[in-house]
């Protein structure tokens, strides 16, 4: 969510395709690619921003009571509330799937109440910073680089095939078994 910085030694040299942001000094440059936004904000943008944004699971000081709150009133299906920065902030696609996996929810779940709000908060927390620590999505600390159902075409746990939708404008992934159809 954060995009990437390249670094160059030589500062003339062209910037490359889906440069977002270029920062250029006399020795070196650095380059901003892959971010979801990438804009001048006003004076107390930054402000306003955080506080549109919801609680954060990798923030020690996020109040789980608040995260529950926000997901159980939250209507539609759970697998876009979760997407939604203003309920949960930091959660992207691939760990929509896998958290949802580890929940045994069904991304198109409605009306999540505050049990399995907290059930999936918890895992947020949890996985989240497995994930910081090791600088990618971790669903299962015994295979840090394997996922249960994200970009998969079958379950890593029971081998059905995964079904792949879109759901708030991403793909999202279920496994017919292991998250049935509530």
């Amino acid at each position: 969510m954060r995009g990437l910085f390249l670094r160059f030694d030589d500062p003339t040299a062209a910037p490359r395709a889906g440069v977002r942001l270029r920062l250029a000094g006399t020795a070196v440059t650095y380059d901003l690619i892959a971010p979801i936004r990438c804009e001048p904000l006003p004076p107390g943008g930054e402000s306003a921003l955080r506080a549109s944004l919801g609680p954060d699971p990798l923030r020690a000081d996020a109040d789980p009571a608040e995260a529950v709150r926000r997901l159980a009133a939250a209507r539609g299906a759970v697998g876009a509330a979760v997407l939604d920065q203003a309920v949960w902030a930091g959660i992207g696609n691939a760990w929509r799937a896998e958290l949802l996996f580890l929940a045994g929810l069904d991304p198109d779940t409605r009306d999540v109440g505050p049990e399995t709000a907290r059930r999936l908060w918890d895992l947020a927390v949890r996985y989240l910073a497995l994930g910081r620590d090791a600088g990618q999505v971790v669903s299962d600390p015994a295979a840090p680089d394997e996922r249960w159902v994200y970009q998969r075409q079958a379950c890593r746990r029971c081998g059905a095939p995964v079904r792949v939708w879109d759901l708030g404008g991403r793909s999202a992934y279920a496994c017919p078994v292991d998250q049935p159809r509530g």
